[in-house]
């Protein structure tokens, strides 16, 4: 939990609360990790809600003010969740902005005339489970895996982008 500095004289507190996932698979050499700005608390001064006495005589003043508990609650599947705290929250869908426009990891085809053996490349044999394992990894994950992993839950799109690394 972290307080930031005040930016606005309205504001009196801000508390934040992040959320941070890692995921490990030491047998297939894969791990999986996202950071991300989970909950906003902000106090600040509710509008419209101000009480002012003034006693001329004694040349006394008093002022109070109420005020507002807001909560932000954002989560990685696109939703964001916004109201007063002790409120029922209202859920907004947020648009979902593909980032690239062609899917990663997919090769354009290659014009098969060209031979690149005659340029010094050496071809091998490729064994039959090599193949099955290449196949695998085109398709992408399976949803049906015995092991849960919260990646799954993430759209393939948002799981690696190569201009935030």
């Amino acid at each position: 939990m972290r307080t930031p500095l005040l930016s606005s004289p309205d504001t009196l507190q801000v508390n934040i609360l992040n959320c941070d996932v890692e995921e490990r698979n030491v047998a297939k050499k894969e791990s999986f990790s996202m950071l991300w700005e989970d909950l906003t608390m902000e106090i600040r001064r509710q509008e419209r809600t101000t009480l002012l006495e003034w006693n001329s005589f004694r040349h006394e003043t008093y002022e109070k003010q109420h005020q507002d508990t807001i909560l932000v609650q954002r989560s990685p599947s696109l939703k964001i969740q916004m109201g007063r705290l002790g409120e029922k929250m209202k859920v907004y869908r947020l648009p979902y902005k593909n980032v690239l426009p062609v899917p990663l990891f997919k090769p354009s085809k290659l014009p098969s005339k060209h031979n690149y053996a005659s340029e010094g490349c050496q071809t091998r044999n490729v064994p039959a489970s090599e193949k099955e394992a290449i196949r695998q990894m085109a398709k992408g994950p399976q949803s049906t895996k015995p092991g849960f992993q919260v990646s799954s839950l993430l759209p393939q799109q948002n799981i690696w982008c190569p201009s935030m690394h």
